[in-house]
Parts: C-alpha cells; sequence; structure tokens
C-alpha cells in the first residue's frame, strides 16, 4: 500500500508531462511556409503542411527532434501538398529524429548531381514516408543525406 502510495507520489511530482504543438503551415495559418514554422519547432512538436502548392527551394538548419520526442513534417492530404521548384525541394542540414510524409515534389532543376529532391546535410534517425515524385518528368534523381545518395530512375 506504502510503495503504491509513493510511486504516485512519485510519479505526480517529478514527472514532466510531454507538451507538444501542431504548427499548420497554409496559405490562412500562423506559418506560410515549412521553413518558417521551423524556426518555432521543439522535439515533439508536428509541422502540418495544409493542402497546396508551396515553393521548393527551402534551406533548414538544425531541426533537431530527440530519440523520444520526434518532429513530423506531414502532409494534410497525400495528393495535395506539392512542393515545386528549386534546386532540391527541401535542404536540411544537421538535421535529426525527424519523419517527413505525404509531400509531393515536382518541378525541382538540375543540380550538380543530377536532379536532387531533397538534401540532408547531416542527418541521425530521418525517416522519409510516401513522398511523391510522380509529378516529376523522367530523369534521374537523387536523396542525398550526408555524403551518401539514394539515387532513383522514373521512366
Amino acid at each position: 500500500m506504502y510503495k503504491m502510495l509513493f510511486l504516485v507520489l512519485l510519479v505526480f511530482f517529478f514527472v514532466k508531462p510531454i507538451q507538444c504543438k501542431v504548427l499548420n503551415v497554409g496559405t490562412n495559418s500562423t506559418y506560410q511556409n515549412i521553413q518558417s514554422a521551423t524556426q518555432n519547432t521543439k522535439p515533439g512538436d508536428t509541422i502540418l503542411v495544409l493542402a497546396g502548392i508551396y515553393n521548393g527551394g527551402m534551406s533548414i538548419a538544425n531541426l533537431q527532434g530527440e530519440a523520444l520526442k520526434l518532429i513530423y513534417i506531414i502532409g494534410e492530404s497525400e495528393q495535395n501538398v506539392i512542393i515545386r521548384g528549386g534546386t532540391n525541394a527541401i535542404q536540411f542540414s544537421d538535421a535529426a529524429y525527424l519523419i517527413i510524409k505525404g509531400l509531393i515534389f515536382e518541378g525541382q532543376t538540375r543540380n550538380d548531381t543530377g536532379e536532387c529532391v531533397m538534401t540532408v546535410g547531416t542527418g541521425r534517425d530521418l525517416s522519409l514516408q510516401r513522398i511523391d515524385i510522380s509529378h516529376l518528368p523522367k530523369g534521374v534523381y537523387f536523396v542525398k543525406i550526408g555524403d551518401k545518395y539514394g539515387k532513383f530512375v522514373k521512366e
């Protein structure tokens, strides 16, 4: 009985609840693009990108979650969140514990590696999920993470 009461009091006084927020990105939202939302993002937060077309060529530095508090960048609708243009759609430097899903990339221009959809300068525990390149023309594309390239061909 006393052990249980002690555990309850211990948890009550010393365990802080996880506080995270959702940052909405969209035309009529607090943030107009992903890059501006990342400036106020903390570990555990989610950036929810509402349906729309967003300019590519973003450069995002030091976006770092934690092992138990990942940062999510999620497209609201997997068919309607488009990152268009730019040499890269998004270039990350020093990213960690980050999950990106539900975005469509189109219209990226050539760079020194051919076509590059996304670059992560250095990254730890980065997950790219359901990234749609169906709108890109035929060609060779790359995802660069650190000094490693992932290559895919669209025919």
